[in-house]
């Protein structure tokens, strides 16, 4: 017959305890940090759609212009430089009265966080290349996402 009253020795030392409170604490602190690290990439991730999304705005806006001005006008208008553009031209009338001039830290597209600029580089009388480039601060590191696309002088053959 086993007799209850005296067990033998069934309990946690201190160490034990210690040992198996570490253990718990390593584990918890990799999965915070990796969800931190999740969620600032996440974050990141999303600055990076809404920047090439401001950066495809822009180069529709030059893609526009081109086949409503037409290849000579266009050329005309355009100079090689940057061009600031916190708003985009409507109508092809603020299209050609677009400055050269690099944007400012303060000259952000309205209810954001961007600047966006065009790098306009006349390569030849038949060829503008154009870069849109956006720009934003996140956290103290600067990040940036840039298109680019080469306009070409073509012909209609119809």
């Amino acid at each position: 017959m086993i007799n209850f009253l005296k067990s033998p020795k069934t309990g946690s030392s201190m160490i034990e305890i210690l040992i198996a409170t570490g253990v718990v604490g390593l584990v918890m602190t990799a999965v915070a940090s990796s969800l931190v690290l999740s969620v600032k990439n996440s974050s990141v991730s999303k600055y990076k759609v809404l920047a090439t999304t401001r950066a495809q705005e822009a180069m529709e806006v030059f893609r526009r212009e081109k086949v409503l001005l037409g290849w000579s006008q266009y050329y005309d208008v355009l100079g090689s430089g940057t061009y600031c553009l916190n708003s985009l031209a409507s109508d092809s009338a603020q299209f050609k009265n677009m400055s050269l001039g690099a944007c400012e830290d303060d000259q952000k597209i309205a209810g954001t966080s961007f600047i966006r600029e065009a790098l306009v580089n006349i390569i030849s009388t038949e060829e503008i290349r154009v870069e849109i480039v956006v720009n934003w601060i996140d956290g103290n590191v600067p990040r940036s996402t840039n298109l680019i696309q080469l306009f070409k002088k073509y012909e209609n053959t119809l």
